[in-house]
């Protein structure tokens, strides 16, 4: 009996690992995608990109952009956690600043890519 805590205590420390997050390709789901119509060459744009999260490990991981002159695709990455991950029963709606700074004048397209296959078009023209 003096050396069951020992074993119990060797293996759960030799036994138990920790779970990495996935780095998968999944889209966000988005609410909305806000942001001015004009602005002025050399100043940033700031996009509020609203989406949804379902528990409290979910976040967004990072913004892939495809750029084609003046048009924009942008595609929202989540983290992606194991499914044996212990997440809080939280859900509702974050917001991430997307940033561009264009260096010409001329219009500028950016279309948000949402998992649920919807495309968020913002158009601004730039002087």
């Amino acid at each position: 009996m003096k050396f069951l805590p020992t074993l119990l205590f060797i293996f759960l420390f030799t036994h138990c690992t920790k779970e990495k997050t996935e780095e998968k390709n999944e889209l966000m789901p988005l609410q909305k995608v806000e942001s001015v119509t004009t602005a002025t060459v050399n100043s940033t744009i700031n996009f509020s990109v609203y989406w949804y999260y379902f528990n409290g490990c979910q976040n967004l991981r990072n913004f892939e952009v495809v750029a084609n002159g003046n048009n924009f695709i942008i595609n929202p990455y989540a983290v992606v956690v194991p499914a044996t991950s212990i997440c809080t029963q939280d859900v509702g709606v974050k917001t991430t600043i997307y940033a561009y700074t264009p260096t010409a004048t001329g219009t500028y397209t950016f279309q948000f890519k949402s998992r649920d296959a919807q495309v968020f078009t913002r158009t601004i023209i730039v002087n």
